[in-house]
């Protein structure tokens, strides 16, 4: 247990008795006379108090002798030596050894993180401050000592976010649940920023465990896994808040989503037709609803959807969304006369410009409709008796959800 420290050659300002002082106590050490050495050594250290070989000599009698809380106490006081000379490294060296005598002494790591902070080497103080908050937890210190460290160290590094997440761990497990709220949130926020959406979706899953009915995490947690491509969990976490809330407007409308772009059409359908059950003026879910029938190759179904949507957007004053929608209407029905009508009204082309094609709509027309799109399509008592029966079979998945009122075939009529 031999300390080597660096080579004194070409040191001066050593007084001539300081010299014979330790050829003396060096002469003692070497006889194995432990009491005489070490007492020669402590003269010298009076005189010289920065005298680094003569404590690691005392430190190393002392271990001879087994004396370990001794060698503890004489590392330290070389620890205090070196750190005043500025010799980091075998300052760590020495915390490192005191550390394998005394594992549950956490003293030297606080010395080596205060020599980093004044050294200003930023990397290594936050490696350590990590390490040292986790000890404190693991040993039972108290709870501000960790959290007090984390935050010091933050306020050094403010953008290192590997401690604010730790800071909020820390928080929660030294009780302190709402703060550790807020900093899930604020870190989740920061990821967000940073475009790290994985993380971020972990810290508020982390926060959901506290918080487990809390509508509008869920709700934000759904629209990142929306982000993430992760339309299974975005599903999951909408019909959670549905399960609280089954009028949560925002929460039908991103189901329905995520089930119309999953194929689910049904489920779309289901959650689009309880939006306009509970708002029957949220044109958005109309036009959802045209958009599902369009994609199933139910066109007088999706004309049906579409210009009830587009007077409501004509209403509205919302001129651009109205021609977009007629001209989808004309893409399914070419002469369609209200369609057309109103477009020549708006002064707007029957179709689309170049590169604004419905792309993101293909319709899947069986054979049999075919045929009929090549003329005008009318609402008839076969497309009627198709909804009724689609509507019967959903009843049995959602709560009574109420059919939308035909207001479009209304307004045909008055035309």
């Amino acid at each position: 247990m031999v300390l080597k420290l660096p080579d004194r050659k070409g040191c001066t300002g050593l007084a001539e008795d300081i010299q014979a002082i330790l050829k003396e106590a060096e002469g003692y050490f070497n006889d194995r006379e432990w009491e005489q050495a070490v007492m020669a050594y402590e003269r010298v250290m009076k005189a010289d108090p920065n005298n680094g070989d003569a404590c690691a000599k005392i430190a190393e009698i002392y271990a001879i002798r087994g004396q370990i809380s001794k060698v503890v106490e004489q590392y330290f006081r070389l620890m205090e030596i070196l750190t005043e000379k500025g010799d980091t490294k075998i300052v760590v060296e020495v915390a490192e050894w005191i550390n394998k005598l005394q594992p549950e002494n956490l003293k030297p790591k606080e010395k080596i993180l205060a020599l980093y902070e004044k050294k200003g080497e930023i990397d290594k103080e936050v490696e350590l401050s990590l390490k040292l908050a986790r000890l404190y937890i693991e040993r039972g210190e108290a709870d501000e000592k960790p959290i007090d460290l984390l935050k010091k160290v933050l306020e050094r590094d403010p953008e290192n976010l590997n401690i604010a997440l730790e800071l909020a761990e820390i928080y929660l497990s030294s009780g302190h649940i709402q703060e550790g709220l807020m900093q899930f949130r604020t870190v989740s926020d920061a990821f967000i920023e940073k475009g790290m959406l994985d993380k971020a979706a972990d810290a508020m899953k982390r926060m959901k465990v506290l918080q487990p009915d809390d509508q509008d995490l869920m709700f934000r947690l759904g629209n990142l896994y929306i982000e993430l491509g992760k339309l299974d969990e975005a599903e999951a976490e909408y019909r959670a808040i549905l399960r609280l809330n089954l009028n949560h407007i925002d929460a039908l409308m991103a189901l329905g989503n995520v089930c119309q772009k999953k194929g689910q059409y049904k489920d779309a359908t289901l959650a689009f037709n309880k939006i306009l059950s509970i708002n029957p003026q949220e044109v958005s879910a109309r036009e959802k609803l045209g958009e599902l029938n369009h994609a199933q190759g139910l066109a007088g179904e999706a004309i049906k959807h579409y210009l009830s949507a587009a007077h409501s957007y004509q209403v509205s004053g919302n001129t651009e969304n109205a021609v977009r929608i007629f001209q989808k209407v004309l893409s399914l029905d070419p002469t369609n006369p209200t369609a057309t009508r109103e477009l020549t009204n708006i002064g707007a082309p029957l179709r689309p410009d170049a590169g604004d094609e419905f792309g993101d709509i293909i319709p899947v027309i069986p054979t049999a409709e075919k045929e009929d799109l090549d003329k005008p399509v009318k609402l008839d008592k076969k497309a009627k008796d198709r909804k009724v029966k689609d509507s019967g079979a959903d009843k049995a998945e959602e709560e009574k959800i109420e059919k939308e009122p035909a207001e479009a075939e209304e307004l045909e009529k008055k035309k």
